[in-house]
């Protein structure tokens, strides 16, 4: 059997060597210039926002003596008021904004049987 060898021409090697060295060159300019650990390298600055900066601390509502309170919605219909009132707002954004006009509710509950 006839053994074949290969070999390199000078002109090949040359190149190839050539190609080495700028790759070499190349990684040593794209280090950085201060590694992570350099204590006096130059950082950005930095600036830190709670996230609760614009907190509000809860302050409850000022209320009224309770009968007071259950006598005025008593006097302006209980919650029927409030039960008329929501349905006039949501008659009036499916109307376009005209509201729809509701007959007044009866005072009182109509099951309560007056104290004897």
């Amino acid at each position: 059997m006839a053994r074949s060898t290969t070999t390199a021409k000078p002109a090949g090697k040359a190149l190839a060597l050539v190609a080495i060295a700028a790759g070499l060159s190349n990684a040593a300019a794209a280090q950085p210039a201060a590694g992570p650990a350099d204590a006096k390298a130059s950082v950005p600055s930095t600036a830190y926002e709670s996230p609760f900066a614009g907190y509000r601390s809860h302050a409850d509502a000022k209320v009224g003596p309770w009968r007071g309170v259950n006598e005025e919605v008593g006097r302006i219909g209980g919650w029927k008021a409030y039960a008329r009132e929501a349905y006039e707002a949501s008659q009036a954004a499916q109307s376009g904004g005209k509201p729809q006009p509701v007959a007044p509710l009866p005072s009182g509950h109509p099951g309560a049987k007056p104290p004897q």
